[in-house]
């Protein structure tokens, strides 16, 4: 995995040797709060989550968990699990 810092975003995906390949952004809200977005089809789609990095980051391997690719099926099973809100 690979994080890089743009403004109030932390962008997480991959890198291989074709370059980078966003997954998630975390929007810092506020105080050590941030949102969870899900990089599809080529924009930033928000998905229902908030929380500290480390519940965030729980919450991206919990959803990436399932051996697929990562989209918004294994996204919202795993926020059933637990909701951030």
């Amino acid at each position: 995995m690979h994080a890089t810092v743009r403004g109030g975003h932390i962008i997480v995906g991959r890198a291989d040797e074709t370059g980078a390949d966003p997954r998630f952004r975390m929007t810092l809200l506020k105080g050590d709060t941030y949102g969870l977005s899900l990089y599809h089809r080529k924009k930033w789609d928000p998905l229902p989550f908030e929380g500290t990095i480390s519940e965030l980051v729980d919450v991206m391997n919990t959803a990436s968990l399932t051996g697929q690719p990562t989209g918004h099926c294994q996204i919202h099973r795993a926020w059933n699990f637990r909701n951030w809100h």
